[in-house]
């Protein structure tokens, strides 16, 4: 008799759905892999970004184009600054903030005559995603910690902190900046 019996039918099969089981697990898990190194990558990008953008921007901070202190505004989670980054001679008014867990920058050029700065054109960026922690310190020329409330005049440097949230039971990335604005003189 010619044949195959039902043991070693039920052999094959459990060898074919071992086989399926161990391939499936291989695709899952290099699945998640690469998802979390799309977004790991991501989001040390995006960090990268945003903080060689604000570094170059506190560094060349100035006096708005209606005269106001190069500081509007200072504290441990949003700065409002003005500079000039696209050098067209006018001072931007930018703003770094945390919402919904998405850090975010929001630019006003100045308009009309004389150059005042409307809230309503400003143009707002989202910058990083799934941040846990958006930090800003303030020290005065003697290095010492400023405390809220804050004297914008007193500001001689300023250090910005990232942390963004665990991805699949990994670590958060961290990173930050000191910044030094050179147009706000010392004594």
């Amino acid at each position: 008799m010619r044949g195959f019996t039902l043991i070693e039918i039920f052999i094959v099969i459990f060898i074919i759905v071992f086989l399926a089981g161990i391939i499936l697990f291989f695709v899952i898990s290099l699945s998640n892999y690469r998802t979390f190194f799309l977004f790991t990558m991501g989001s040390e990008k995006e960090i990268d970004v945003m903080l060689a953008n604000i570094a170059r921007e506190i560094r060349t901070m100035n006096y708005s184009s209606n005269g106001a202190y190069p500081i509007e505004y200072a504290s441990t989670n949003s700065i409002i600054f003005y500079s000039d980054i696209d050098n067209d001679g006018l001072t931007e008014r930018i703003r770094y903030y945390l919402e919904n867990n998405i850090l975010k920058r929001g630019i006003i050029k100045p308009s009309g005559t004389p150059l005042s700065y409307n809230q309503a054109n400003e143009k707002i960026w989202n910058m990083v995603y799934n941040v846990e922690d958006f930090k800003i310190t303030y020290y005065d020329e003697s290095l010492n910690i400023l405390s809220p409330p804050l004297e914008n005049y007193k500001i001689k440097i300023i250090k910005v902190e990232v942390k963004t949230r665990p991805v699949f039971n990994k670590p958060s990335i961290q990173s930050y900046i000191v910044v030094s604005p050179r147009n706000l003189k010392t004594k």
